[in-house]
């Protein structure tokens, strides 16, 4: 089934931020080589619409201004949107950022050894399994923090998530 691909137009259906194409040409040029590993474009579509699901449950909320349509299905393109430097963005576009980070969590997705969501119990101060012990730091964050993707969208969050990232 071929991806549906949000090009700023609100695409109905749609399931991811980019193109195959691109993801493999922003792999290539970062130089990694687990999407290239992927065998064939059946499972590199299976990573991006993982990677789409990631980008959405974690960021949904999170995202400056609005979507520009109250029924599209992603979270781009919208509106009220600025970038670092307060000019607008464009609200018939998916950020170049966005894209950037969805090639990021497709390249994460593509290697089977990673969970973008995994479960994780947030009160667990200890867990142990045979001879494996793991203790979080008071106050740390038991998730995973992947800021290859994270790093790219940033200046598209609200200002509140940031601070308290940083905090």
């Amino acid at each position: 089934m071929a991806l549906t691909v949000e090009d700023g137009t609100v695409v109905a259906g749609a399931e991811a931020y980019d193109t195959i194409a691109n993801v493999s040409t922003y792999a290539g040029k970062i130089g990694d080589a687990t999407w290239d590993a992927l065998a064939t474009d059946a499972l590199r579509e299976e990573a991006a619409r993982r990677a789409t699901r990631y980008m959405e449950a974690k960021w949904r909320l999170r995202w400056k201004g609005n979507k520009t349509v109250e029924t599209q299905v992603l979270s781009w393109p919208r509106y009220n949107v600025t970038d670092e430097d307060e000019f607008v963005v464009d609200s018939d576009i998916v950020p170049q950022g966005v894209k950037e980070a969805f090639a990021e969590a497709c390249i994460l997705a593509g290697d089977t050894s990673v969970d973008l969501q995994p479960d994780v119990a947030k009160l667990t101060k200890r867990v142990q399994a045979g001879s494996v012990e793991v203790e979080y730091f008071p106050g740390a964050n038991p998730h995973t923090v992947r800021t290859k993707v994270e790093g790219k969208i940033e200046y598209l969050l609200e200002l509140q998530q940031r601070l308290e990232r940083s905090a």
